[in-house]
């Protein structure tokens, strides 16, 4: 129309651009589609149609909410060589109080050091599940599944005395929140973390329990979550290589 493409979806214009522009390769186009979406917005499917047709136009106008129209005109595209940077010497500075400074020691550790902090931490291994024992029990082996991802085993017996065991009904308000080996309590960070839109924050609680217990079932929906937008969303995911995780000197 007009030299222009329309983009609507049920009657409601939501972009216009220029069919004139420059032509450039598949890559280029991507990596222009990926600077408007992070930069300008725009709808994904709109998107898609400017990657594919591998030219940046000479003008795009996104209609915004309200009616509103933001006009963006492109004069010149050259071609541009990536800076010679390395990360290779990048390393976050670790935290000295708070989220951070926890988050960024089990980063940091090394598996010997992991160990020696779970010795520091040791849970309760005991199978005495008579009545004056069943709690004491019961939060030992929760202690140590959430610490090392091993669900607990028990006999029909033991499940039978735990069942009978009326303490174990305050079993969650005697859990010790102060353990930081517990990799069930940092996907329950994550999570509050995730709801109060600090994703930051949340993943890096997750990856610091699943580096305490990798098997843990608990870690399944986010790893899910994890795929789910991977699949979905492929181009929030880029391909340069993350910042180291934080080192001691």
């Amino acid at each position: 129309m007009n030299g222009q493409r329309v983009f609507s979806i049920g009657g409601q214009r939501l972009a216009t651009w220029s069919v004139s522009g420059a032509r450039v390769s598949a890559e280029d186009a991507a990596r222009f589609a990926r600077f408007m979406r992070y930069e300008q917005g725009g709808h994904p499917q709109m998107l898609d149609i400017l990657a594919r047709e591998a030219v940046i136009p000479d003008q795009i106008t996104l209609t915004m909410a309200g009616g509103r129209d933001a006009r963006i005109v492109i004069t010149n595209v050259r071609d541009a060589q990536p800076p010679p940077y390395d990360l290779t010497p990048c390393r976050r500075e670790i935290g000295k109080a708070g989220m951070d400074a926890l988050f960024d020691r089990i980063a940091a550790a090394t598996p010997e050091q992991l160990d020696a902090l779970r010795a520091a931490h040791p849970c309760d291994t005991a199978d005495d599940f008579g009545l004056a024992q069943a709690l004491d029990t019961m939060l030992g082996k929760m202690e140590c599944m959430l610490s090392n991802g091993t669900p607990p085993s028990l006999t029909e017996e033991q499940k039978q005395a735990a069942g009978e065991a009326t303490s174990l009904a305050l079993l969650f308000a005697a859990v010790n929140p102060a353990n930081p080996v517990l990799a069930g309590a940092y996907k329950d960070l994550g999570d509050l973390l995730l709801m109060q839109y600090d994703s930051v924050q949340a993943w890096r609680s997750w990856d610091a329990g699943r580096r305490l217990a990798p098997a843990l079932s608990n870690f399944a929906p986010v790893n899910k979550f994890e795929a789910d937008l991977l699949a979905q969303h492929p181009e929030f995911f880029l391909t340069r290589p993350p910042c180291p995780p934080p080192t001691r000197a």
